[in-house]
């Protein structure tokens, strides 16, 4: 679901870094195809030696020892197992290695700005 207060967060977040001198690439509302496509493009898009902040603004959360981001199209997320054993959510971990692996080199910094607690969509009725 939208968190409609993140797109402001984002702007403002995107403004600061661009007055620093960072080249800012911003997304939203994103689905889960969405998410993985635009984390492999910004992966493809690193060099070795860059300075890569990753910051995420949204629903995301920690379960059985794993970060997960929860894409926009989270109906299909029934219960805590499907964040982590089936391919609804996105595994942070995942996508932090795959930027590894585009610079070698790297400076990472991994920001995360999330809505907790995550209610699964069957809660949120109840």
């Amino acid at each position: 679901n939208r968190l409609n207060q993140t797109k402001n967060n984002c702007h403002d977040m995107k403004k600061a870094l661009e007055e620093m001198g960072f080249e800012v690439k911003t997304r939203s509302d994103l689905s889960r195809t969405d998410m993985i496509d635009t984390f492999r493009t910004f992966a493809d898009s690193v060099h070795d030696g860059d300075l890569v902040l990753l910051y995420y603004f949204g629903h995301a959360c920690h379960v059985n020892g794993k970060n997960v981001l929860v894409p926009i199209d989270d109906s299909q997320i029934g219960k805590n197992e499907d964040l982590v054993e089936s391919d609804f959510a996105i595994d942070l971990g995942r996508q932090v290695d795959l930027l590894k692996k585009s610079t070698p080199s790297y400076v990472l910094i991994c920001a995360l700005d999330c809505c907790r607690p995550y209610f699964l969509p069957e809660a949120k009725s109840k």
